[in-house]
């Protein structure tokens, strides 16, 4: 693995002006992190021993927004991209398990990444004296490990979605987690109790998105059911065997709950109500009979059940009425009153009360599914006369 990497010009040009000041800066965390295996960064964190005061000096001429002055973050903004720069500081007590009492700048690096949460995030980079890596990170990195930084139960003490991103990130790198770091995942796990709903979803989504998300779920299931009905047995390899997508494997994770315990699950979550209703309705398919391969059962499953019924088939391995689904799709098959070629006014034209126009709609619907008329204007008006008598 690499020990040197190409800092982002922007990041590099940032530093460069910090250090003109007389400011030590660096490149710190997850861009490092990310570089040194070889992929991309989605954002350069800079790290400083200058106060945001002095950032303001130093950093004259450059787009600054006062994001975070309280733990010394300010944010500066280069061709749209932001660019998160923060004084050295090392964390005063933490009496809720979520955050830091206070904070204390301090102007020496390895202070600063004595704090953070495993050795895999505390590197700084700087783009002429190279990697600072006091804890080992770049060997956990090339052993593939996840490892708190200094003692773990302290490390959980101090912020308890710590273990959750411990599991995220064995899940998204597929690592193992260090043996003392495990120990302390499960014997402090009922921290996670401290913890805001919202915060443990953002950890859990990105987990479940992850390689290994079956394989680290089914080990560490006692941690998931702190704070989750999860059922006592999981099926690792059905989560891991499906497409990187979040309620795909959220239905999964809750496949053999019982209602209740689903409904419970996703309130905590506070999931956003589109995604309560597509995960409703894929657990809503488990008690369908699917015997039937035939375009109406199928057309009339999509207009009940939407990209819900895409996805227990796809959860499910029912690949041939998967495949017929994608055809009638591909075909603009009409599964829907929507795409009806006729509408209400068309209804009312002919003499029909509003009371009168739904049902026929939805039977005209039945009638396009079934291939009884073509879904074209005047064969569905003339349809309809017929249908019902009306000259």
């Amino acid at each position: 693995m690499r020990t040197e990497i190409t800092v982002h010009p922007d990041a590099t040009k940032l530093i460069e002006c910090l250090n003109g000041a007389g400011f030590a800066a660096f490149a710190v965390g997850g861009c490092v992190r990310d570089a040194l295996r070889g992929a991309d960064p989605h954002d350069w964190d800079l790290s400083t021993a200058a106060t945001p005061e002095q950032m303001h000096q130093a950093l004259r001429g450059f787009d600054l927004r006062d994001t975070g002055l309280k733990h010394g973050t300010i944010t500066a903004i280069l061709r749209g991209r932001h660019y998160e720069i923060t004084t050295f500081r090392v964390d005063g007590g933490y009496t809720d398990n979520r955050r830091p009492d206070s904070v204390l700048f301090v102007t020496d690096a390895e202070q600063d990444l004595s704090r953070r949460d495993f050795t895999i995030n505390a590197m700084a980079y700087h783009p002429q004296e190279g990697l600072i890596d006091p804890f080992g990170g770049a060997a956990d990195l090339r052993r593939g490990v996840v490892r708190a930084v200094g003692e773990p139960q302290k490390r959980f003490d101090e912020d308890a979605l710590r273990i959750l991103r411990a599991l995220r990130f064995a899940s998204v790198l597929d690592f193992a987690i260090d043996t003392q770091t495990s120990e302390a995942i499960s014997a402090q796990k009922y921290l996670l109790k401290n913890v805001a709903a919202e915060r443990i979803e953002s950890e859990l989504r990105k987990l479940l998105l992850g390689k290994r998300a079956g394989g680290v779920l089914e080990a560490y299931l006692p941690v998931a059911q702190v704070v989750l009905p999860v059922p006592q047995t999981l099926n690792a390899a059905m989560i891991n065997a499906l497409p990187q997508n979040i309620l795909q494997r959220y239905a999964v994770l809750f496949w053999d709950s019982a209602q209740e315990d689903r409904e419970e699950a996703i309130r905590f979550l506070r999931l956003p109500k589109r995604e309560q209703r597509h995960l409703q309705s894929i657990w809503a398919l488990q008690a369908a009979d699917f015997s039937e391969n035939a375009p109406p059962r199928i057309k009339k499953n999509l207009g009940q059940y939407g990209d819900a019924f895409l996805d227990y088939l796809i959860i499910t391995k029912q690949d041939e009425i998967l495949a017929t689904t994608r055809r009638l799709l591909e075909e603009n098959a009409c599964t829907a009153i929507a795409q009806l070629q006729i509408d209400g006014y068309d209804l009312q034209a002919l003499g029909l009360s509003k009371k009168q126009i739904g049902q026929a709609l939805r039977e005209l619907l039945d009638d396009v599914i079934c291939a009884r008329v073509p879904n074209e204007k005047a064969a569905l008006i003339a349809y309809y006369q017929a249908k019902r008598g009306i000259l």
